[in-house]
């Protein structure tokens, strides 16, 4: 399945109209990026950052995902697929970049975010 991602919450590692690969067999993994249905019943793709905890890399806020709502794993971003061997540094990035309180702080992640994702 491909979605074509609208929306920042995943800059610097998905981009706005970047088309990802949805793998519906997959296994939760800390790190990863998965494709779940809010409330709303929307789409949304975001990185598991802990048990049941979604976040995207580029928001302040986590989320937590029953299950039975996710979709399946992002497994390749415009055809070319994803190295998830950078997962846990990523993870680390995302959650540093919602603890910042410091502007320099949260700039120096998503610095280190673009240059992990590229």
């Amino acid at each position: 399945m491909k979605i074509t991602i609208s929306g920042n919450s995943m800059y610097p590692f998905l981009k706005n109209n970047d088309e990802v690969t949805v793998d519906q067999t997959y296994t939760l993994q800390i790190g990863r990026i998965y494709v779940f249905l809010d409330e709303d019943k929307k789409l949304i793709c975001h990185r598991l950052i802990g048990e049941h905890t979604f976040k995207g890399d580029n928001s302040l806020l986590s989320e937590r995902v029953e299950r039975e709502k996710i979709i399946g794993m992002v497994s390749a971003r415009n055809d070319k697929l994803i190295n998830y061997k950078t997962a846990k540094a990523l993870t680390y990035l995302s959650k540093l970049n919602s603890k910042a309180h410091w502007g320099v702080t949260r700039r120096m992640a998503r610095a280190l975010l673009l240059i992990v994702a590229s």
